[in-house]
């Protein structure tokens, strides 16, 4: 009997949500990252799977700007999913149940960035992409738009 329970607690804990911890957003650095307040430390979070405008490419103010509507002097759940290379977490953000990185994609204000989104959910956010570049939302309303990574390529150049 004592191993159906502890074999039903397993299964139990693979299925809730993963919220590791939850924090204050003190900041919004750009949109796909923001700084909370968790144990009265901040901690930087990237959103997973997501890739914003940089700060001084078309749209990235306001890409930025929007994620601030949500998510400013708000507690967030921050579910990890990995460091990047900078150590900093790369994680979902959640609002009252609202998954943010979701949000950004469906609103025009961030791409899918495709070769780090690896989970199941990624390919229904391509979808969402889609959808937000066939109506012209957010970013996808200027012509030409220059995804995140190839900008900061062309930089480097």
């Amino acid at each position: 009997m004592r191993w159906f329970f502890l074999l039903c607690m397993v299964v139990a804990l693979m299925q809730a949500p993963a919220f590791a911890y939850s924090g204050k957003v003190v900041s919004v650095d750009e949109g796909d990252a923001i700084t909370v307040l968790h144990d009265n430390k901040k901690k930087r979070v990237r959103l997973y799977g997501i890739d914003a405008p940089e700060p001084r490419q078309s749209y990235g103010k306001k890409s930025k700007e929007f994620l601030g509507s949500f998510v400013k002097g708000e507690r967030v759940d921050i579910e990890p999913k990995k460091a990047d290379k900078n150590g900093r977490t790369m994680g979902i953000v959640s609002l009252g149940g609202d998954n943010i990185n979701e949000l950004m994609v469906v609103n025009g204000q961030a791409w899918v960035h495709r070769p780090s989104c690896k989970e199941d959910f990624c390919e229904k956010w391509v979808k969402m992409e889609e959808a937000a570049k066939a109506t012209r939302a957010g970013l996808w309303s200027e012509p030409g738009a220059v995804p995140p990574w190839e900008f900061r390529r062309a930089g480097k150049r």
